[in-house]
Order: C-alpha cells, then structure tokens, then sequence
C-alpha cells in the first residue's frame, strides 16, 4: 500500500454512499526501485449497484486492494477454505450482490510484485479453484438467482476460458476436457463459438505433441 491508499479509500466510501466493497488497481514491479518514485495520481473511480454489474469492465482485483464491510463479510463467511488458487474470486462472486462495488482507477492503491515462485502461477492450485467456482454455481452457491445467472457465467467463464487453453497447450488434456464439456452449455448461451471451436484443437495437439515425445 501506498501513503495515499487508506485516504484514498476513505473518500471515495464517503462519497459514495458506504458501499459494501471497495477495490483499487496496482503497478506491477519486479524491483521495488521501479515503484520509489510513483507519484499520487487525483481521485477517479467507478461506482455501480454491485460487483455483478461491473462484469463488462473485466475489473482484475487483487486480494491486496480489497475493502469490505466487516458485517457484509462475516455474513457470507469470508475466504473459502482449502490451499486453492481462485478463492478471491470465489469471494467476490459471494459478494456478488452486496449493495455498492466502486472501483477505484486513481490513485494506484497497492504495488504487486512478480516473481516466479508466487502461488497465483501454481497451476494446479488454480484448476482447483476454478473447478470448485463452476461446482458452486452449479450447485446454486452464488447469489442473484436466475435474474443475475449471466452475469455470473461471464466471470466464470472469463477465468475458465485461459485455464482450459493453457490446460491443452501444457498437455494436461483432462483438466482441459473437464472443463470444456462442464461449461459447453454456459459457454453456447454466451455465444464464446471461438472458444468451443478452437479448445478441441488444442486439446487434440497436445494429445499428438505428447505421444510424439513419448516415442522419442
């Protein structure tokens, strides 16, 4: 977090009417040099019913700029348990209807340093995570009811999408099938034909890929 941050925050929860969840972009950095001289940009955000209307911005938020309603929090019962990837988006789908989502553009609120060893980049933690988010939806676990469904199914469906992909182009081709034949349906209503054309594929090269190496 940055001086400004907590500030940051605060005016934009009061000028908005005490929304439930808060959220705020980053600079990504490697060396902590690249962020020494980052300066406080003026206030700008975002601010909608829910985090569900906010789908067709593709809002990426990190775990580090979330600020939630203690009481909204504790109603749905905070993080999902288990080592998994995925969970803050399980969350914010939880949060889905919790009145007031603002998104905050400016200033940056937190730094996000990449490296190579972090837990987003464990793939199978990841699969993990996204598997559990379709079997709660399927199972009725997410709130808004069948007047919200879509809304849902394109944030599923957003992380979904690039998991199953890179599935195939590792090889790990039953990852990928499980989770192309669990959301066919889902990805058919949303007209993602690209994807439904293209995931088979890459699933069938991966397939010819590994049996070529195995020979060799």
């Amino acid at each position: 977090w940055f001086p400004w941050t907590l500030s940051s925050y605060r005016t934009a929860i009061e000028a908005c009417d005490q929304p439930s969840f808060l959220c705020g972009d980053c600079i990504r950095f490697n060396d902590v040099d690249e962020i020494c001289k980052l300066e406080r940009g003026a206030l700008a955000y975002d601010a909608f019913q829910d985090y569900l209307a906010a789908w067709p911005q593709r809002i990426w938020i990190g775990v580090c700029s979330a600020v939630i309603k203690t009481p909204v929090l504790q109603a749905i019962g905070g993080f999902a348990g288990g080592f998994i990837n995925a969970e803050d988006s399980d969350l914010w789908l939880r949060l889905g209807i919790a009145p007031g989502f603002v998104h905050l553009k400016s200033p940056l609120v937190f730094g996000y340093r990449q490296h190579a060893q972090a837990v987003s980049s464990n793939d199978s933690r990841t699969l993990e995570g996204i598997r559990q988010m379709i079997l709660n939806e399927q199972q009725g676990q997410y709130p808004g009811g069948k007047s919200r469904r879509r809304d849902r199914l394109e944030i599923i469906t957003a992380h979904l999408r690039p998991a199953s992909i890179g599935s195939a182009r590792r090889g790990d081709q039953v990852a990928a099938v499980w989770l192309y034949t669990r959301s066919f349906f889902w990805q058919l209503q949303l007209g993602r034909f690209r994807y439904l054309a293209a995931l088979p594929v890459l699933v069938v090269r991966g397939f010819v890929a590994n049996r070529l190496t195995q020979k060799k």
